[in-house]
């Protein structure tokens, strides 16, 4: 179990693929600002531990 929005366990660029299997369905359940932020940095942490070439 991990934290979507801090994926400092991995290192930078250390990935090929990420794959989320329900994780922005939850996140946008509501229209809240709080719920917003955790979907940014989720993407922020997604962008960072992808390769360049990554999908």
């Amino acid at each position: 179990m991990g934290d979507m929005t801090d994926l400092s366990a991995y290192a930078s660029q250390s990935f090929d693929a990420v794959l989320d299997k329900g994780a922005l369905d939850a996140l946008f359940s509501a229209d809240s600002a709080a719920l917003r932020r955790q979907a940014e940095k989720m993407f922020g942490e997604i962008a960072r531990v992808l390769d360049e070439q990554g999908k």
